[in-house]
């Protein structure tokens, strides 16, 4: 939750959304898998940027923290090409639009992970937790006014149309 937040303004300051990074995500979850099987293209990429994809048991680092890495580690590249090679080769297609990110435009990760906190943009699990229960009991209390509404114009039906049929009937004349 928090991560997510973090790289929604992250995103927003680099010219791109997080849209685009969450199908990068995808393509870049693919290489750390392959990295960690040992596919030879995987490693290289990781080795090249400095990022390791595995803790020192063997196990997953977790996403965002190999996502945050991967991104300073391209943000701290000189060589545009290879920049540009390694991000559409972990991120796919995303990779090209995440170029103003990558290039760091709006100032390092860490720097906007801190603004954004900074900026109140980062709410904690209980706020968000207490969103959700407050959207779903507002949803609730809208539906049952909608049913209230729909079972109070069930009921005036018949009225409404014996004085529809009232009024209909001297109009011909």
């Amino acid at each position: 939750r928090q991560a997510y937040q973090e790289l929604d303004f992250i995103c927003s300051q680099s010219g791109t959304s997080v849209d685009n990074l969450q199908a990068g995500m995808k393509s870049l979850t693919s290489a750390m898998d392959g990295a960690k099987s040992g596919t030879a293209a995987n490693v290289e990429q990781f080795q090249r940027l400095g990022v390791s994809v595995t803790n020192a048991d063997g196990s997953f680092r977790s996403q965002e923290d190999v996502l945050f890495d991967t991104i300073s580690a391209l943000q701290g590249m000189d060589d545009q090409t290879e920049k540009a090679r390694l991000a559409t080769e972990l991120f796919g297609r995303s990779g090209t639009e995440l170029m103003p990110l990558l290039n760091g435009a709006s100032g390092s990760i860490e720097e906007m992970q801190k603004q954004a906190h900074d900026l109140g943009l980062v709410l904690d699990d209980e706020i968000i937790d207490n969103g959700v229960n407050l959207t779903d009991s507002l949803d609730q209390t809208k539906r049952a006014f909608a049913a209230i509404g729909t079972q109070l114009g069930g009921a005036l039906m018949p009225i409404v149309e014996q004085a529809s049929d009232y009024i209909q009937q001297p109009l011909p004349a």
